[in-house]
């Protein structure tokens, strides 16, 4: 049973659950050094916890990849920031 939840979840010791929850202030780049030093030291020897963090990491870049980003006119920005406001647009 253990080695099935150690497969499923990446592990059952607290630093586990600690690098699961530190995973998307990792990718997006908003850790402090401390947490970061951490979630390198403990993915270099716990290979599940490693594999996780590839999976997420390239999701979230898969995701951004297929994002299509365009240009709002600035006569709508200018609308909703008024309606914002409360003002006539």
């Amino acid at each position: 049973m253990k080695k099935i939840l150690y497969k499923i979840f990446g592990g059952a010791c607290s630093d586990c659950a600690k690098v699961h929850s530190l995973l998307n202030v990792i990718i997006d780049d908003e850790a402090s050094k401390e947490e970061e030093e951490f979630f390198r030291k403990h993915v270099d020897e716990c290979t599940p916890c490693l594999e996780r963090y590839d999976v997420e990491r390239s999701l979230i870049e898969k995701i951004k990849s297929k994002i299509d980003h365009k240009c709002c006119p600035k006569q709508v920005i200018e609308a909703i920031k008024n309606k914002i406001k409360g003002l006539p647009s």
